[in-house]
């Protein structure tokens, strides 16, 4: 990852990470969140478009 942050539009935290081309969206994958593993789910940007989410 390269950044993250809590979203309070979401309800959740977000962050951005460089991953390899053709990667599949959707997929869910453990990533470590300073020395903690979490279930994260790769998606396209943007989270949040006009205050409304983007992500379901």
């Amino acid at each position: 990852m390269t950044s993250e942050s809590y979203s309070p539009t979401l309800g959740a935290t977000i962050a951005f990470a460089r991953l390899p081309a053709g990667v599949e969206i959707s997929v869910r994958c453990q990533v470590d969140m300073r020395g903690k593993m979490a279930t994260a789910r790769i998606v396209k940007l943007p989270f949040v478009r006009h205050g409304k989410s983007c992500v379901t």
